[in-house]
């Protein structure tokens, strides 16, 4: 979370190269989702494209805004920085990382750290499966008699003498509007 005042951060990585002479596919990566809309003046976390590949490089920043439930991701190797927040606004964001089994954290969470792996979901049904539910369903419905609502339950006099089929009588309407 960023608060109103917040200033500049440094430019960081979250992780590094898993090997210093090799380029790897990433082993993590990272998924912002704002819980605001982000604008400029929030202080937007800025990166540098292609600094996964070379820390180095000179590439030019980029701080994009972002609406309310828009992720962005990128990789856990990536440089980037929070700007200063110059609203008066929490910048607050969801931060999710997804990493690959085998890897340990040793640089956010403490040293021998991993994450936790989540339970397997349940799978859903399949496509046919779901359309026997449904032809089921309607099936029952077929067999089983809507409820119709009993006519002695309506509060209102003028619909009630309309429901039984009965004239409204005009006296009840003087009756009431006195």
């Amino acid at each position: 979370m960023s608060l109103p005042g917040s200033e500049m951060q440094g430019y960081h990585s979250d992780g590094d190269h898993m090997d210093p002479l090799f380029q790897l596919p990433p082993h993590c990566l990272n998924v912002f989702v704002p819980l605001c809309d982000v604008t400029s003046q929030m202080g937007p976390t800025e990166f540098v494209p292609g600094s996964h590949i070379n820390y180095i490089t000179t590439n030019r920043s980029q701080a994009p805004c972002l609406s309310q439930g828009q992720p962005l991701l990128f990789d856990h190797r990536t440089k980037h920085r929070g700007t200063p927040n110059k609203s008066n606004k929490h910048r607050a964001l969801l931060y999710i990382t997804y990493a690959k089994l085998w890897f340990i954290e040793a640089n956010n969470l403490g040293i021998g750290k991993n994450y936790n792996v989540l339970p397997e979901l349940p799978t859903a049904d399949s496509r046919d499966a779901r359309l026997h539910k449904r032809m089921q369903a309607k099936s029952l419905q077929k067999v089983i008699p809507k409820k119709s609502s009993p006519k002695g339950n309506m509060t209102n006099p003028k619909k009630q003498e309309e429901a039984n089929g009965e004239e409204a009588n005009p006296n009840i309407e003087k009756e009431a509007s006195k």
